[in-house]
């Protein structure tokens, strides 16, 4: 089953179309296009009742939604394709049901994702999912409230498809159809710079300066007329190059290069003076004797370490670990051996053979001293932990230097512990953090560039030098004389500001994938909470011991992944956050929104903020509940402004009953205080339908009959 949502709707069976008679009316097809857009998720009864009749409701509206699902999967011909859940439905989720849109929004994605490391397939990306675009989305409702945030969803996924196709297009030197995608997005939002620029230069790559410089100066006369505002400096400097004939289509595409210049560039250790002198202190018997670097991948661990063992005026080993060694027994003792003797230890007893060669080959070196390098220790075994330990305690000529990832050490042990037998006080650790901007400066010949990087990858090092890759390729940036990276051209900064950020997400998300569950699901509740989470609310809405979600957060923080403060936590870039979030359903992301809720309600948080995670994990009534004690609390706080605009926040939603007739109280007390005396009485009017009988109904009926000049209406209940 194919569903079509982009342009006109359409439902086609074995490749055949559906007749819209046999859906029996127009709602069984807006119901199905409100399953189609939550497929696999639960649409509850009231939430299609609220959207099929939004002001004249019948008085079975649950009944008639019954109705119309039953019309539903007898036109579809499968029953099962529309499965019945604990109050509505949902649309199934697996293979027998394609939905365009689904298919459309996972080719932006996807075309994003590549943009930054491969623009042939980032453009296959893209020209697939602008093919499933066939015009208007959810055209038919285009009027409708439930369909409007969809509509903005999706035309603003087709203007970066349009850009980032556009994009791509330039980026393998075919200008041509990156005119005719960069025209559409103009098209669609006509005040969009980067959209027109984009469209610029691919005229002006194309040899059409005239047709070029024309666009911009409308551009330009629109921007004046509407907005009262000029181009910026890069559009203006685009217009100069363009004026002296530096765009051609050599400039844009991406070239056939040496293989040296499509590497990342090598940088230089940045801004790590201080950790190389306390490991220098140590290899010379004046500071601690292990030394443990620890931060986020990327971030110049491995590098550190490198420099550090060629510098060191004593001899050195060093062995990395990895993964499997985990859970493969003396696994980077039997390294450590191999690098120093290259004998092969792997027959007869590891342990009685490791252990004794191993203290001999290191007695044997440091005489006085002799340097050991282990890099992921993360993940090395804990029988090959026991034996640095031993070491560091039987011979006391050893320097140990050692780096890890915190996000990927075992769990509720630290590698501080784990050596710690040794003697506590001679350990000490080291923690890398991204680089600063001042530290990066002296690599840009270009201040704007510089910055463009840094916002992008956190100072991260391995970080800069992909995104500079990525950007060399594009042919935007290139070193000067003195090996300092620049902009090819002013111009190309839009362009460059687009890749740099596919690039940021594409590494963020691999960060986050290779994150533990437990520590993603941690990092989605502090995106979603949009504030600084205590820790206290972050170990209620997972359900773990505070200290357990302390360790988390410490761990999240060591990677670079979260902040902390005295108000709580917060991630530490909006590319983290998004990242987070992308890969979640909506299912999911219901889920810990109520979570959130209930962890707020236990902390007596605001009752502002526990409305809006039940609306977003659709528990409406609750929500409008809530919204409504927190409207009367402001009321009580003379806070009237606020006030309204939680009551209109709870009546927007599908609220019935008391909830209802509670928000229309709080509007009905806001227009009183301001005079509108006329609002008032019609809101308590509407209120006194939704209230039954008890002390709710005689209040309002008192407030109707109070000395207030209301004018009077015919009241029926």
């Amino acid at each position: 089953m194919r569903i079509q949502l982009l342009g006109r709707f359409a439902v086609r069976r074995d490749g055949r179309e559906q007749p819209a008679r046999l859906f029996g009316g127009r709602l069984a097809r807006r119901l199905l296009r409100m399953l189609a857009l939550s497929r696999g998720t639960l649409l509850s009864k009231e939430v299609a009742a609220e959207a099929l009749w939004p002001t004249r409701p019948p008085a079975d509206a649950p009944g008639n939604v019954e109705i119309l699902v039953s019309r539903i999967r007898r036109a579809l011909g499968d029953r099962s394709l529309v499965q019945t859940g604990p109050a509505g439905y949902t649309l199934v989720g697996d293979e027998r049901c394609w939905v365009d849109v689904e298919a459309f929004l996972t080719g932006v994605v996807r075309g994003e994702a590549e943009l930054a490391h491969d623009p042939v397939a980032a453009l296959a990306a893209f020209r697939g999912a602008l093919a499933l675009w066939h015009g208007e989305p959810l055209a038919e409702d285009a009027y409708a409230d439930w369909a409007a945030e969809h509509r903005r969803h999706l035309w603003r996924a087709r203007l970066e498809a349009l850009e980032g196709a556009a994009t791509a297009a330039l980026a393998t030197g075919d200008p041509i159809p990156a005119v005719d995608w960069a025209q559409a997005a103009t098209e669609q939002q006509p005040l969009r710079e980067a959209s027109a620029m984009l469209l610029v230069h691919a005229q002006a790559a194309c040899g059409d300066r005239a047709a070029a410089l024309t666009m911009f100066d409308t551009f330009g006369r629109r921007l004046a007329d509407e907005l009262g505002v000029n181009p910026s400096a890069e559009a203006m400097d685009l217009r100069q190059r363009i004026l002296r004939d530096q765009i051609r289509t050599d400039h844009v595409a991406a070239s056939p290069q040496p293989e040296a210049e499509t590497v990342p560039p090598h940088l230089p250790l940045l801004d790590r003076d201080d950790a190389l002198q306390q490991i220098t202190a140590s290899t010379a018997g004046e500071g601690p004797r292990a030394l443990l670097v620890r931060g986020p991948p990327g971030i110049g661990k491995s590098r550190l370490l490198t420099d550090a063992a060629a510098q060191a005026d004593v001899p050195a080993i060093m062995v990395r670990a990895i993964r499997a060694h985990r859970y493969d027994a003396w696994a980077v003792a039997r390294e450590l051996l191999r690098t120093a003797t290259d004998a092969d230890v792997d027959d007869g007893d590891r342990r009685t053979v490791t252990l004794p060669m191993a203290t001999r080959v290191i007695e044997s070196l440091a005489r006085p001293r002799c340097l050991l390098v282990v890099d992921d220790l993360q993940w090395a075994d804990e029988h090959s932990l026991a034996l640095l330990r031993m070491l560091l305690r039987r011979v006391p000529g050893l320097i140990l230097l050692a780096a890890y990832r915190p996000e990927d050490a075992s769990t509720g042990v630290t590698l501080m512990q784990a050596l710690s037998g040794a003697d506590p006080a001679l350990l000490r650790s080291i923690m890398l953090r991204g680089l600063s901007a001042t530290a990066l400066a002296g690599l840009f010949a270009d201040p704007r560039l510089g910055a463009l990087i840094v916002d992008h990858t956190q100072g991260h090092p391995a970080t800069v030098a992909e995104t500079l890759a990525v950007l060399g390729r594009a042919g935007l940036v290139d070193a000067d004389e003195h090996g300092r990276w620049r902009l090819r051209t002013p111009a190309d900064i839009h362009r460059a500001r687009i890749l740099a950020a596919a690039s940021a997400r594409s590494v963020t998300q691999e960060r986050i994938a290779t994150l533990p569950p437990r520590h993603r699901e941690l990092l989605a509740l502090i995106t979603m909470l949009e504030r600084h989470a205590p820790a206290s609310v972050l170990a209620l809405a997972a359900g773990w011991d505070l200290r357990d979600t302390l360790d988390v957060l410490d761990t999240l923080a060591e990677a670079g992944m979260v902040d902390g403060g005295t108000d709580g936590w917060t991630v530490a870039t909006g590319t983290i956050g998004d990242a987070v979030l992308a890969p979640l359903g909506s299912t999911d992301q219901a889920r810990l929104h109520l979570l959130l809720a209930q962890a707020l309600r236990q902390q007596e948080a605001d009752a502002a903020e526990i409305a809006t995670h039940l609306a977003e994990g659709g528990d409406q009534q609750a929500s409008a509940a809530t919204f409504a004690t927190a409207a009367h609390a402001r009321l009580d706080r003379i806070a009237d402004e606020d006030a309204l605009h939680l009551a209109d926040a709870g009546l927007a939603l599908s609220a019935h009953g008391t909830a209802k007739a509670a928000l229309l109280a709080a509007r009905a007390e806001v227009h009183r205080r301001r005079g509108r005396l006329p609002q008032a009485r019609a809101d308590l009017e509407t209120a006194l339908v939704h209230t039954s009988t008890g002390p709710d109904r005689s209040r309002i009926l008192a407030q109707l009959d109070s000395g207030d000049p209301i004018p009077r209406r015919d009241r029926r209940w």
